[in-house]
Formats: structure tokens, sequence, C-alpha cells
């Protein structure tokens, strides 16, 4: 029986056209996706006119990875396939010794189990194409002779020096530790294509490793991002990279959350725009006001940071939310504001922010979460909805039920907002309460809008489309258009405005 004969009897064993559909996700569930990308149930397993998201989210059978394998390398169109929980067996079977590269631009493999072995696939030709790799790995054998983050870190850095497409790399090692680092920081040093490295588990490494990659971008000038975020810094290596000319743009490529005791070398980075856009800082009440004030007085009046991140050290203090309050009145370029220090006890701290928020025509996430909504919150964020036109997400408590009479005063402002998509003030709100539903529906109706003006405009503005003229002259100053517009046809901020603004002015003559 030939190679061939014996392919087609394992796949009529399990349906492909129906394991195919089963891949596909019900949304769009990628950064690079776009109207363009198909992701419907109706889409054929041979058809490959439009490229394809799959997605499997349980564990695989022998059978099912065969299938997976046949579908991969006889359809180039699956350009993103997403597998959760695939031990390395499995993978052997969809990938292993494959002949011809794929057409995939877009991998993730979320938590392999290795079973206390080595991960051994190889990261080869056959993945010439990828654009974005997302591998999250358990269960490894230790790295006890070695001690280079074992074969995960190995496969990736060798993939690193050959690959001539990857762009983006996320990774979660249970095996990485400082040699790691080492290993694929060595690798970035020749590489010139990746442009964002996600270290997901940074809690393995030592502020040595933060060093490790400073030093590696001093040779590389490609990477935008090397995210290094729980990496815990030591005042060594801060004063080191700080403090040297040959680190003086390391942070504005490495994101990782300062502690309070470093706020003075914080506010020197953003005084001096040497820092990266997302700014990300754990503070108690214990901090010193004089360097809290100092901390925000720069953020305030520089124009590069887009979002301003208090990392969950205890709760909101009077000090934090007075700071905050003064940031959202004189900015204009921060985007993206998030509190994760509870609001416990002093609610007016948070109704002090929301009224800044008021006026403020630049942020358009924000998260500050009380414990309880009381009716004084309530009314300040209606007041909030009714008067702000920017925000499109907003998340100000996550208890477990809402009275009616809150419900209420929210949707007096909601009603009148026609630019907000997410709102939560609930964790788990009861749909069957009429209330809750009318949220929901105003914010279905918000997205909507959004979405018809998204597309109105995409595809050149006819004047004839009336639902499309009027989602336009609705939205057309809403951010959330700007950026969903930007997903929808990958161009750039500035274009994407001047088509906005073009159109706009065409359709209100």
């Amino acid at each position: 029986m030939s190679e061939s004969t014996v392919q087609d009897s394992e796949h009529k064993e399990v349906d492909v056209s129906e394991f195919f559909r089963r891949g596909l996700p019900a949304r769009p569930c990628s950064s690079f996706d776009s109207d363009e990308r198909d992701t419907s149930s109706d889409q054929d397993v041979n058809s490959t006119s439009r490229p394809v998201s799959l997605l499997y989210g349980e564990k695989l059978s022998e059978k099912e990875a065969r299938t997976l394998r046949h579908i991969l390398e006889t359809n180039p169109s699956v350009k993103q396939l997403t597998l959760w929980y695939a031990s390395m067996n499995i993978l052997e079977l969809i990938f292993g010794d494959m002949e011809k590269p794929l057409a995939l631009e877009e991998l993730g493999l979320l938590y392999v189990d290795c079973d206390g072995h080595d991960f051994c696939l190889s990261l080869s030709e056959v993945f010439s194409n990828l654009r974005a790799l997302d591998v999250r790995c358990r269960n490894q054998a230790p790295c006890i002779v070695t001690g280079d983050g074992g074969g995960l870190v190995r496969s990736i850095a060798d993939f690193l020096l050959h690959s001539r497409t990857l762009q983006e790399l996320a990774l979660w090692s249970d095996n990485l530790g400082d040699a790691g680092a080492q290993v694929l920081a060595d690798a970035l040093t020749t590489n010139d294509t990746l442009k964002k490295l996600e270290i997901l588990d940074g809690t393995q490494l030592t502020s040595k490793a933060v060093l490790t990659f400073a030093n590696a971008l001093v040779v590389n000038s490609a990477l935008e991002l090397v995210d290094l975020s729980e990496v815990d810094m030591q005042e060594e290596e801060v004063l080191l990279l700080c403090g040297e000319d040959r680190y003086a743009d390391t942070f504005k490529r490495v994101y990782t959350v300062w502690k309070q005791q470093f706020l003075p070398q914080l506010t020197k980075l953003v005084r001096e725009n040497r820092h990266f856009p997302d700014v990300s800082v754990e503070v108690t009440s214990s901090v010193r006001a004089d360097l809290l004030e100092d901390f925000f007085n720069a953020v305030a009046e520089n124009n590069t940071v887009r979002m301003l991140h208090f990392y969950p050290s205890g709760k909101t203090f009077d000090a934090l939310a007075d700071g905050i309050a003064d940031v959202l009145r004189r900015t204009s370029t921060i985007t993206n504001i998030r509190n994760l220090m509870r609001v416990e006890d002093d609610y007016e701290a948070l109704i002090k922010v929301l009224s800044a928020l008021k006026d403020n025509r630049s942020v358009t996430d924000f998260t500050m979460v009380a414990d309880v909504l009381t009716p004084e919150i309530c009314r300040s964020l209606s007041e909030l909805l009714a008067s702000n036109k920017t925000l499109t997400s907003v998340n100000i408590c996550e208890c477990a039920e809402i009275a009616a009479e809150h419900v209420h005063a929210i949707l007096q402002g909601l009603r009148e907002n026609y630019t907000l998509t997410d709102l939560t003030v609930v964790w788990d709100p009861d749909d069957d309460t009429e209330e809750a539903s009318e949220i929901e529906e105003l914010l279905k109706r918000n997205r909507g809008l959004l979405d018809r003006a998204a597309h109105f405009v995409k595809r050149g503005g006819d004047v004839s489309d009336v639902e499309g003229v009027e989602a336009l002259k609705i939205v057309h100053q809403s951010p959330g258009l700007v950026e969903t517009l930007e997903k929808l046809t990958g161009k750039a901020t500035a274009e994407v405005r001047d088509n906005i603004k073009a159109t706009f002015t065409r359709v209100s003559c």
C-alpha cells in the first residue's frame, strides 16, 4: 500500500471538513486579523481564496494530529494556527519531518506538556514564513547539566539565527533562567528581523538578565520591545543601566515594572524622553510625597507616554489619586490609565479621578476599580459618560452584583454616549434583568455604529449608504474608529485619520 493511500485511509477516520470547521474561531483572534481573514464557519477546507485562522483549544488525538498535518500541507490558505495543551508526541505528528515550508505566518503553541522530557521540536525551514511565534512550555526536563534553558530555548535561538521573517516572539518556559536568557540574547546580536520579544514568565530571571538583554540591544537596532515586566530589577543593575552612556536608550525598548525606590531614576528617564511609552510603577502609601509629585509632573509634561499603569501593590491612597487626576487634567497624549490598586474605603478618590476625566480628550481606556459601587460613584460615572466622547473602555468595579438604582443612574449617561464599547461595573451581571440588558444593548449599539462607520470609510464612503453616513457622523471623532480602521486596513494612524476626515467632509457637504 502506498504512503498516500495510507494517509487517505487515516483521514477517513476523521471528518476533515468537520475538523477544519471546528478550528475556525467565531471571531478574529489575532493582532493581524482583518476582514480579509476568513473565520466564518462555512469556509471550506479546500478553499484557498482567503487566509484562514485555526484554533484548537483542547488536546488533539493522534488521528486529529495527522488530519491537521494533512490540512496544513494541502491548504496554503491557513495562515494562523493556535494549539492548546499539545504534547511533544502530537507536535511531532503534526510538524515532524515535513519536506516543504508551510504557509503559516503566525503560530501559537500554548502550554505544551513535555511530560518531563526536553522540548525536541525543530523550528526549522518548515516555519520559514512565520511572522509571529508564541510558545509556552511546561514540565520540561530540568537543565541540570547544560543550564542553558533546555531544548526549547536552544531551538528558538537557532530559529532566530536563521529566520528572515520572524517579527514577534512570546516565550514562557519553566526552564529559562539567566543562562537561557544569555542564549537568546546571543542570538539577538545576529538577528535583524525581530521587533518584539515578550518573556511571559520572568520570575525565573534575576535582574542580571535585564543587563544581558540590554547588552544585546546595544548591537541590535531592529528590536523595538523587550518585555521583561515580570523581572524584579535590583539597584545594581538599575544604577548601571541608567548611568552608562552605552545604555542611554535601553529603557526606550525594555518594558519593566518600576519599584518605588527607583522613582527618581524613572522620573529622570521620563523627563529626558528615554523611556518606553508604557510606564508601569509599583508604589504604596509609604512612598515619599515629593518623589511621587515629581514623577506625576514629569508624566504630565511628557508627550511620549501613552499608558500609565500602577501595579496592584495595595490600595489607592490620596496622593496617588491626586496625581492621576492632575495628569488627566494636563495631558493630551496619554491614552490608557490602568490603576490596579483597589479603591476600598475612600471612594472620593475614584470620584475625583472620574471628575478629572470629564474634560480629558486623549484617554480611551480607563481602569480604577472600587470594591463596591456607591450612589456617588454611579452619578459621577453617569456625568462622565454624558460628557466624554473619547473613552471606549471603562472598568470601575468588579463586584458580584449591582443595585437597580445604580444601573438607572449609569444608564442616564450611557444613553447619551455613542463611543463607549466596553463597560465593567459588575463582575458577573445578571443578563436577565432589564437594566443590565439595556447596558449591554447600548454597548452593542455603539459597537455596531463603530463597525458600520469603519467599513463605510474603508469601502470609499458611498453616499448612497445612508446607514454608513449616519454612523460616521456620530462616531467620526472616536479614537475607536481610528483603531478599528487601522486593523481593517493595515494603514498607519496618520493616513487613517486623513481618510476619516476626507470621507466625513465629503458626506457632510
